[in-house]
């Protein structure tokens, strides 16, 4: 490995499909541990698909340093297609999670996390491929949960598909969990390794290691 790879070597990319560096809780959740992480490591956020509506624009940077923390849209785009037809938005959809991969693959991180994904079909083919691919390049692979799955309740769902969701938590290398009572969740669930991350949390106490 040369020198310039390793001073461009990036130690931890987040993924998410929550709207950075400008959004609610949950990207509130990941500045809080990224922030204090990239100062001495070197963290991305890859936002996978576009997070903000045409009335609405508040993030509009596709490309971009925030508090030290490098992100960008894969898409390159900010705007999702609020009043396109199903067949564009799906195509986005599709196109982010390529790209997300192709990103991943060019970065070749030291520690990816999972934050802000939810249940729906897009989620759960987005995790599928962030952990096979983990898998094949031998990277770590974590998730950021602060809420019990959403799968959990929702109806007429089959059994099978809600395995699938849950079993994806078992083949993490370990998940970031706000809250005592999710912690136990996931321990019951067969997730061994979790990292118990309050948002009030002195992170003084802790040592990370990516």
């Amino acid at each position: 490995v040369n020198n310039q790879n390793m001073k461009d070597c990036i130690d931890l990319v987040i993924v998410t499909n929550e709207p950075f560096p400008y959004g609610a809780a949950a990207t509130n959740r990941i500045l809080t541990y990224s922030s204090e992480l990239s100062k001495n490591k070197r963290v991305k956020v890859l936002i996978v698909k576009p997070t903000e509506l045409p009335s609405n624009i508040i993030n509009n940077q596709v490309l971009g340093v925030f508090a030290n923390i490098e992100f960008k849209y894969v898409n390159n785009t900010t705007i999702w297609p609020q009043k396109s037809s199903k067949v564009v938005k799906g195509y986005r959809l599709l196109k982010g999670l390529v790209l997300t991969i192709l990103n991943l693959r060019s970065i070749r991180p030291k520690s990816i996390v999972m934050a802000g994904v939810s249940s729906s079909s897009h989620s759960l083919l987005l995790r599928f491929l962030i952990i096979f691919f983990s898998k094949i390049y031998k990277i770590r692979i974590y998730q950021e949960m602060s809420e019990y799955p959403p799968i959990q309740k929702k109806k007429g769902i089959s059994k099978f598909y809600k395995n699938v969701h849950l079993k994806l938590y078992c083949q993490l290398d370990g998940m970031i969990i706000m809250t005592r009572e999710l912690s136990k969740y996931f321990n019951d669930l067969g997730q061994p390794y979790i990292f118990h991350l309050p948002m009030t949390v002195d992170f003084k106490r802790f040592e990370v290691s990516l």
